[in-house]
């Protein structure tokens, strides 16, 4: 790239990446289902620890991905749907990071 090319140039900026144009609904559902299946499975192992962090994390995980099936199901414009879907898992990861992260500061204060 040279200095005189603006940054918007060309296809590197994410709204224009090529999981936002796709119509296949699995390329966001499967990794989408395999991250829920992972983080409940370490919230169910959690609950042991720190029961209600781990009932939360169990419900918001279930209801982002839920809302990321309701959103396959409804919503018709491509475009839509997978900028949903790309805020959906975004929501679904960083809240499953931040609700581990808080399990393991109240262990280790404890």
């Amino acid at each position: 790239m040279s200095p005189v090319t603006p940054l918007h140039a060309g296809p590197g900026r994410v709204r224009e990446q090529a999981p936002l144009e796709t119509e296949s609904r699995r390329y966001w559902l499967v990794p989408g289902g395999v991250l829920a299946a992972v983080a409940v499975v370490i919230f169910a192992l959690a609950t042991s620890l720190n029961p209600p962090i781990g009932l939360t994390g169990i419900i918001l995980t279930s209801a982002f991905y839920g809302a990321m099936l309701v959103c396959a199901m409804t919503v018709s414009s491509v475009r839509n749907r997978n900028l949903a879907f790309m805020w959906l898992m975004g929501a679904m990861s960083v809240s499953s990071t931040l609700l581990l992260l808080f399990v393991l500061m109240t262990e280790q204060l404890s």
